[in-house]
Formats: structure tokens, C-alpha cells, sequence
């Protein structure tokens, strides 16, 4: 369940543009800012100096999808289970791969990006996949 944000009616909108951090996004696609020596995504920066605190167990998610935006209207807190419900509701979910998929993308002969384009997959799941954090044991 979405965390209940009728608290702040105003910020439950798409009407303005996204408004992307100046800051370059990491493979990932999310901005982020080091303060201190230590580094934070810039996204949940603004959602905190907003409201505070992120509590235990939420994310900030994105109702754009645009990962490096900042824009406090297109932000909203939810659990991981409520931002992969937000990803199949969209149409973003990546298909399921075979062996023979995962095979081919772990020869690395073509790009992250013709390779996500060819199996209908996000840039990550590729770069995962090269990095063994996925499909480990081919």
C-alpha cells in the first residue's frame, strides 16, 4: 500500500516539468551530491530537506521515472514492494530471460544499450548481469 500522502495534496502532481539535478548521474541514473565526504542521491536530499527524515523501509520513489529529477511534485515515499507495483503499472517490468539470454549478454559484444534495447531489459539489469549480481551461477 502507498504510503498515504494526503497530508500534502499540493505535491501529488505531474502538471510541472521535471526539474533534473545539475549534478552528473552515476551508470545508475541517479544524481547525487557529496556532503561531508559523504555521498547522497540527490533526489532523496530534496525530499528530505522538504519533510525530513526518510522513515526505516521507504524509498523516495520517482512518479516520472526519470531518475535524475528533483522536481518535489514527481517524488513520493513507498515501500519496494509499492515502487515495483508503480513499475508494472507503467508497462516497465522487465521480461523474464532464459539461459540463452543471459549467455549472450555475458559475452559483452555489444553495448548496455543495444543490449537492453535487444531484450526489452533495463540498462542496469545488464550491467548487473556483467557484474555477476544477477544470473551468478552461468
Amino acid at each position: 500500500m502507498l504510503v498515504n500522502q494526503s497530508t500534502i495534496p499540493s505535491l501529488i502532481s505531474m502538471d510541472k516539468p521535471c526539474k533534473l539535478s545539475k549534478n552528473v548521474p552515476n551508470p545508475n541514473g541517479y544524481a547525487s551530491k557529496v556532503i561531508k565526504g559523504k555521498r547522497y542521491l540527490h533526489h532523496r536530499l530534496v525530499w528530505e530537506m522538504a519533510f525530513g527524515p526518510i522513515p526505516d523501509g521507504l524509498f523516495v520513489c520517482h512518479r516520472c521515472d526519470v531518475r535524475n529529477c528533483i522536481e518535489i511534485t514527481h517524488l513520493f515515499l513507498g515501500t519496494s514492494n509499492d515502487n515495483v507495483q508503480d513499475m508494472i503499472n507503467k508497462g516497465r517490468q522487465s521480461k523474464r530471460l532464459t539461459e540463452e539470454e543471459v549467455l549472450d549478454i555475458k559475452k559483452k559484444e555489444e553495448s548496455v544499450e543495444v543490449l537492453a534495447k535487444k531484450y526489452h531489459i533495463t540498462e542496469t539489469h545488464v550491467r548487473y548481469i556483467w557484474q555477476g549480481k544477477v544470473w551468478r551461477w552461468l
